[in-house]
């Protein structure tokens, strides 16, 4: 780093255009004004707009920078001098000349005559972008649609479908015997469930040979070529030092003894009335405790006990050494079959998703990156590396660390020219990236905080390489909170072993620092709520089944929560005020936030209590359309009207208060429906509520 880098603020470094940085910025510390300042100076710079990429993680996130830059850009048109260079100082050193004012107020049209505008996207929209310029070299449909999410769960679901359609015609086929086992060991929601999950981490199973893996996959469980589920069930219940045709009269005379050794000898029984190899798991449970661990010698029974019966107690022992290597196998067994299974049915299910998508001409939002991948890696696609690579000279990458490995490795494939060759002499071109490891929450779609640091590690190896250096501050101070919060966070991971895994950098000492010093804060820790047990009270017959008692946890935490949020805003709080230079004010309500960990119980049971409470609340941010109560009736009505035998959708819609409709019914409703289209009247709603025929009429 050089010295005039290492004398700038964190914010001035990371927004240097000349430089390349790799920042890690805390939450609320201005990540998005230091992306914006830095695109903004790489305008200064006479950079063309076309040739920055800004890589986003969401459209949102995309749009809001993109209107930051413009918003900025189209206030500086209207500045005078003076205003103007005011506004570029705060965003860079030293007085502007008078060549740059003049190029500062140039921008915003600029930008907005650049064919395509700023290239401010998410990754997926430049891999969309790229797939449909070379769309045979990526061997992608030529004009392909991208599927939207309902799409894609549609065709999966298709897909399923047939999968198990063809399996049960063809029972003797791999596809048929996987299925019956998967029905034997598990109902049909964990089966839609496991294989939904397999499918969903499709792109872990490109290239996956099942028949080539199974040797490998037997060798790492420690299972020969030979070794099944049946046999080693087999070896289990035929070479016992307790044959199985004594199981019966060993367990009538444990039963009397008491204690550990009834049950020994019930669950003895059990196992004799277990027919076939199925028997070995019951005939398990006896030596093994539910976690899998040996039994205790006393789990037999009391050694006086047994003494009564010569020679059981040494025997049972004994079977118990025996087992525990076969139950380690068995186990081993069970997870390759269980394997296999799932493979053969997802395998099927996504080979049909991928047929059914060929035959559309479609691709989805992980096609877009996989395909873009390997177009990148594909030796012959040198000159569209020369393409790319002609229109973009800077990189910058914001919340990096939700970035996944695939997207890393488009990312390293546009900038493999920037500090190599050619690249480095003809022109000054530099990459950012901004993120912080303990922000990230998106690991279900496959980002890795790992990442993150292994790619700056490989980047600074890059640029150290071409003689010029990596910046990487670290943006610690937060714009957002206050000190007292900070601190409380700072000190629940104080400890070494809490630090684990925040960050890779063994950092030491507070990892937050709040600009507004003197804001006032608090930090509440609420004991746990339990919930108070009844009495032994039965709900009524007619009670609701998502109806929550009122002394359940959920209901008294969302009751404390809006009794003291009711305090706070009548006096028993002050924040500070922003606007004001952090003075003391009261609370209002829209000072208030409550998060919840999910849309579960609790959080209706809080929007209840705030507002018995009278307090103003905003409510959900985001409703189900087909959980509304007025949908749900529409939706039943529509049930009636379309199947006169649906007693019960019937007699839902005769309990809700509904609007009067028309006598006359629709032209594409069938023969004989204007009967049931008057279904809102009162006199058709108390025929229905006697349950009766003429109801209908």
């Amino acid at each position: 780093m050089n010295e005039n880098a290492a004398q700038q603020s964190p914010q001035a470094q990371a927004s240097d255009p000349r430089q390349s940085a790799w920042v890690s910025a805390n939450a609320g510390s201005g990540k998005t004004t230091v992306l914006v300042r830095r695109v903004i100076r790489l305008l200064l710079d006479n950079v063309p707009p076309g040739k920055i990429l800004c890589l986003t993680y969401t459209k949102a996130a995309a749009a809001h920078m993109a209107n930051e830059v413009l918003k900025k850009l189209s206030a500086w048109v209207r500045l005078d001098d003076d205003a103007l260079d005011q506004a570029i100082f705060e965003i860079e050193s030293g007085k502007p000349s008078a060549k740059r004012r003049a190029r500062a107020r140039r921008l915003f049209a600029q930008a907005l005559e650049t064919p395509g505008g700023l290239k401010v996207q998410t990754i997926h929209a430049f891999c969309d972008r790229v797939l449909h310029m070379f769309p045979v070299e990526a061997q992608a449909p030529a004009s392909f649609n991208v599927l939207d999410e309902l799409g894609e769960r549609d065709l999966i679901e298709n897909a399923r479908l047939q999968v198990l359609l063809d399996a049960g015609r063809k029972p003797n086929s791999a596809l048929g015997k996987a299925l019956t086992y998967c029905i034997e060991i598990s109902g049909d929601e964990t089966i839609r469930q496991v294989i939904g999950e397999a499918v969903h981490a499709r792109q872990q199973l490109r290239g996956f040979d099942l028949e080539k893996s199974r040797a490998a996959m037997l060798a790492s469980l420690g299972l020969g070529p030979e070794d099944s589920y049946e046999t080693i069930a087999r070896e289990i219940l035929e070479s016992g030092n307790i044959p199985r045709s004594e199981w019966e009269s060993v367990a009538l005379a444990l039963e009397p003894l008491g204690g550990n050794a009834t049950k020994t000898g019930n669950l003895l029984a059990e196992a004799a009335r277990t027919p076939g190899n199925a028997a070995a798991d019951r005939y398990l449970s006896i030596f093994f405790t539910a976690e899998g661990e040996p039994r205790k010698d006393s789990g037999f029974g009391a050694e006086k006990s047994l003494a009564a019966i010569p020679g059981l107690r040494e025997r049972l022992l004994g079977e118990r050494d025996r087992l525990i290597p076969l139950h380690d196998r068995l186990r081993a067994a069970r997870e390759f079959e269980r394997t296999c299974a799932l493979f053969t049915l997802a395998g099927a299910v996504v080979a049909n998703y991928e047929q059914a998508k060929e035959r559309r001409g479609v691709l989805d939002f992980a096609d877009l990156v996989t395909k873009t991948v390997e177009l990148l890696e594909r030796e012959e696609s040198a000159w569209v590396h020369f393409k790319l690579d002609g229109g973009i000279e800077h990189i910058l990458v914001d919340e990096a660390q939700d970035t996944s490995p695939e997207q890393w490795r488009i990312i390293a494939k546009l900038a493999e020219e920037f500090f190599a060759g050619k690249g480095v002499s003809e022109r000054a071109r530099t990459i950012f990236a901004v993120g912080d490891e303990k922000q990230s929450i998106f690991s279900f779609q496959g980002a890795d905080p790992k990442r993150f640091d292994e790619m700056r590690v490989k980047f600074a190896a890059e640029i150290a390489a071409s003689g010029q250096s990596l910046g990487e501050p670290r943006l610690r101070r937060s714009f957002r909170s206050t000190q007292t919060v900070l601190s409380a966070v700072d000190k629940i991971f104080e400890a070494e072993n809490a630090r684990k895994g925040l960050s890779a950098h063994d950092t030491k000492g507070p990892l937050h620092e709040a600009v507004r010093q003197i804001a006032p804060g608090m930090v509440e820790i609420w004991p746990a709520v339990q919930a108070v047990k009844s009495g032994g009270e039965d709900d009524g017959w007619d009670k609701p089944l998502d109806e929550m008692r009122e002394t359940s946890a959920p209901m008294q935490l969302a009751r404390q929560i809006a009794t003291a949020v009711n305090q706070w805003i009548h006096g028993g709080l002050t924040v500070g005020d922003r606007d004001n230079g952090d003075r003391p004010r009261a609370v209002t309500p829209g000072d208030i936030i409550v998060l919840v960990q999910s849309r579960g119980p609790l959080f209706d049971a809080i929007l209840r209590a705030l507002k018995r409470e009278g307090v103003q609340v905003a409510g959900a941010d985001r409703l189900k359309l087909t959980e509304n109560i007025a949908v749900m009736d529409m939706l039943a009505l529509g049930d009636a009207l379309l199947l006169a035998q649906d007693d019960l959708s019937l007699r839902t819609i005769s309990r809700a208060r509904l609007p009067t409709v028309t006598r006359k019914p629709p032209a594409y409703f069938p023969a004989g429906a204007k009967r049931r289209c008057i279904c809102a009247r009162s006199t058709f709603i108390r025929a229905c509520s006697a349950g009766t025929a003429a109801g209908r009429k």
